[in-house]
């Protein structure tokens, strides 16, 4: 069953956790540049983790985030790619 993305849901039930292809995807609590990922990932029915970052949040992820920028998407146990 592909994950759900209605706003309103919490960041449980947007997705259903890593899966099995260990997908996490980062970005901001808005349709954005991450949201073409996002559709993609539900369309295809691909398990993704949707972390959300808030604009209150940012400014102590932004040094931790490779090329302090978002979006990043994790795949296993590989480094970010931006």
């Amino acid at each position: 069953m592909s994950p759900s993305l209605s706003p309103e849901s919490s960041p449980s039930q947007r997705n259903s956790g890593r899966g099995p292809n260990g997908i996490k995807l980062t970005y901001f609590d808005w349709e954005g540049v991450a949201e073409k990922i996002r559709l993609a990932l539900a369309l295809g029915g691909i398990d993704f983790e949707d972390e959300r970052v808030t604009l209150e949040n940012w400014p102590d992820l932004k040094p931790k985030s490779r090329f302090e920028q978002l979006p990043t998407m994790k795949i296993g146990e590989r480094s970010d790619v931006a």
